[in-house]
């Protein structure tokens, strides 16, 4: 402990360490980055919305797995909202998977919150909401 003359209370002593960080630690530099010219040219990490649909109907023309490509194409955080009425919904017709998430689809909860909230993997429940997506009962907003 040392005395402190200024404020007459004693404090610890600075280790060696402690003072070398303290002389190399320099006033903050603020600088101001124009984010459009710096990062303009990069490719978005999430694709358009739109894009999932004109794949779809590409590959379906040229008889590839759709689900396969517009798997590929859910943005986890888009926000599925049904793009029918509930009424409208093939109820009979689905598995018990693709109607766990579309009882989940309120159109605030993001993709991610949906399929990490069922009782399969993230990946599965990807997989049958690109399938809903496909069928035109579930639309992806930003």
């Amino acid at each position: 402990m040392t005395d402190d003359a200024r404020t007459g209370t004693k404090r610890a002593a600075l280790t060696p360490a402690q003072r070398l960080r303290l002389r190399h630690i320099g006033p903050t530099v603020e600088t101001e980055v124009d984010v459009a010219r710096a990062f303009g040219d990069e490719m978005p990490t999430t694709p358009a919305l739109q894009s999932a649909t004109r794949l779809a109907a590409a590959a379906d023309v040229m008889g590839l797995p759709v689900d396969d490509i517009v798997e590929a194409l859910v943005p986890l955080d888009a926000r599925p909202r049904l793009a029918v009425a509930d009424t409208a919904l093939p109820w009979r017709d689905l598995g018990s998977l693709a109607t766990e998430i579309l009882l989940r689809i309120d159109g605030s909860k993001s993709t991610m919150s949906i399929v990490t909230g069922l009782d399969v993997a993230p990946s599965e429940g990807v997989r049958v909401l690109a399938s809903l997506v496909c069928r035109g009962l579930v639309e992806l907003l930003p």
